[in-house]
C-alpha cells in the first residue's frame, strides 16, 4: 500500500511540474522601487485627475513590509550580512555578504527626477517633494505615490494639496537644523536608502519608523522608512517634535550599530542604564508598569512614554529639546530637570562618537539647545 501511495505521489508531482512548465510559470511585476531608481515617472505633469484616482490603485510600489517593529535590535556584522546561506542556493538569487560600511553611496538620492503622480492638484507638491528630497538625500512619497504597503498597514495617504504643502515646508525647516550631509550618514551598513512617507492618518500615532527588506545582492540589505501623520493643522504643527523624535530612532540605530561592530565606542546599554535611578526598569509593553515608573521617577523623563524603553526615552527627550529650541522656548520659560539634561549630554556625546563630524559646526542645534536649557 505504501509503495502504491508513493508511486501515486510521484506521478502527481511529475504531472504538476509539466503543467507549470507548459504555462510558463508565474511572473513578477516590476516594482515601484525599480521605477524610482530608473527615473520612471519623471515625464510631463499628470492629466487633470483628482484625488479620487487614489482608490483605483492596486499594485504595490514597494517591496513587502517585513515588520512593524519601531526599534529593531542593532545587527552585528554576522547577523547583518548572513554568513549562513540558504539550504538550496541553486534556486536563490546570487546574494553575497560584503564588508560593512559606515558610509554607503547615497548620491542617487541627491539626483532625483520629479515623480508626478495622477493627482493634478498635487503637481506643485510633487515638485517640492523632489526638491527637498534632493537637498537632504531622502526619498519623499506623497499622495498617490505613497506605496501600497503603507496603505495596507492602516495608513491613509494625504491628498489635500494645502496640507501636503504645509507638511513639506515644516519638514524642510526641521531637517535644515541638522548638519549638512547628516542624512547621508543614515545610509550605512545594511541600510541602502532613507524614505519618508506623508500620510493623512496613521493608526500608530503621529509618526513611526520601520524598515523594509531591499531587493539587493547584499544579504540583509534594507531601507529605513519614516512615516509622518499630516492629518490636519494640529498634527502638522506638531511635526517638528514628531520628525525629530523619529529621526532620533534612526540616529539611535546607527549609534548602537557602531557600538556593536567596532571596539572602543562610548555607547553601551550599561552606561545608559547608569543614568537612571536605582530601582527603575523599563516597562516595554507593560503599560501599568510604564505609568508606575514614570510616577515614581518622573524627573528622569520628558513624558511617561520615555519609561517604555531606552529608545523611546531618548527620542522623547530629543524631540522635546529640539521642538523647544526651534520655537524659542529653550532657556527662557522652559527647561528640563537635571537628570534629563544629563541623559541628553551623554547621548549627544555618543552621537559625535558614532558619526563622521567633519564639517559639522562646533555646536549642533541640539547641543546649542542643551546649553540653553542648562544655562537659561
Amino acid at each position: 500500500m505504501k509503495i502504491m501511495q508513493r508511486a501515486l505521489s510521484l506521478l502527481l508531482g511529475i504531472l504538476l511540474a509539466l503543467l507549470l512548465a507548459a504555462c510558463g510559470g508565474p511572473t513578477l511585476p516590476e516594482t515601484g522601487d525599480r521605477a524610482i531608481e530608473s527615473g520612471h515617472n519623471e515625464a510631463a505633469p499628470p492629466e487633470e485627475t483628482s484625488a479620487a484616482a487614489l482608490s483605483s490603485r492596486t499594485e504595490a510600489d514597494d517591496p513587502e513590509k517585513i515588520g512593524a517593529s519601531e526599534n529593531p535590535p542593532p545587527e552585528t556584522a554576522e547577523a547583518a550580512h548572513g554568513e549562513v546561506f540558504p539550504e538550496d542556493p541553486d534556486n536563490m538569487p546570487d546574494r553575497t555578504p560584503v564588508t560593512l560600511s559606515l558610509q554607503n553611496d547615497n548620491s542617487a538620492a541627491h539626483r532625483q527626477e520629479i515623480r508626478y503622480g495622477e493627482i493634478a492638484e498635487l503637481k506643485e507638491c510633487y515638485e517640492l517633494a523632489a526638491e527637498i528630497g534632493n537637498r537632504y538625500g531622502v526619498w519623499i512619497h506623497i499622495g498617490d505615490l505613497v506605496p501600497r504597503w503603507i496603505w495596507d498597514a492602516g495608513n491613509v495617504p494625504q491628498c489635500d494639496p494645502v496640507l501636503v504643502k504645509r507638511a513639506l515646508f515644516r519638514m524642510d525647516a526641521t531637517m535644515a537644523v541638522y548638519p549638512e550631509g547628516f542624512f547621508d550618514q543614515l545610509v550605512y551598513g545594511v541600510y541602502t536608502r532613507l524614505d519618508f512617507y506623508i500620510v493623512g492618518f496613521s493608526p500608530v500615532g503621529m509618526g513611526y519608523v520601520t524598515r523594509i527588506q531591499e531587493e539587493s545582492p547584499v544579504m540583509g540589505a534594507a531601507r529605513s522608512c519614516l512615516c509622518l501623520d499630516a492629518e490636519d493643522d494640529v498634527q502638522i504643527d506638531m511635526l517638528p517634535y514628531t520628525l525629530t523624535h523619529e529621526i532620533t530612532h534612526l540616529i539611535d540605530w546607527r549609534v548602537q550599530y557602531v557600538a556593536a561592530n567596532e571596539e572602543g565606542h562610548l555607547y553601551s546599554d550599561e552606561a545608559w542604564m547608569a543614568l537612571n535611578p536605582d530601582g527603575f526598569r523599563y516597562a516595554w509593553d507593560d503599560e501599568g508598569l510604564e505609568l508606575e515608573m514614570y510616577d515614581r521617577y518622573y524627573e528622569y523623563f520628558a513624558y511617561s512614554y520615555g519609561a517604555h524603553n531606552p529608545l523611546e526615552d531618548r527620542a522623547t527627550l530629543m524631540g522635546e529639546l529640539m521642538s523647544a529650541t526651534m520655537d524659542g522656548r529653550a532657556g527662557t520659560e522652559y527647561t528640563l530637570p537635571f537628570p534629563c539634561l544629563r541623559k541628553l549630554d551623554f547621548f549627544f556625546r555618543c552621537v559625535r562618537d558614532s558619526f563622521d563630524t567633519t564639517g559639522w559646526p562646533e555646536e549642533t542645534a541640539w547641543e546649542q539647545g542643551l546649553w540653553e536649557l542648562q544655562n537659561g
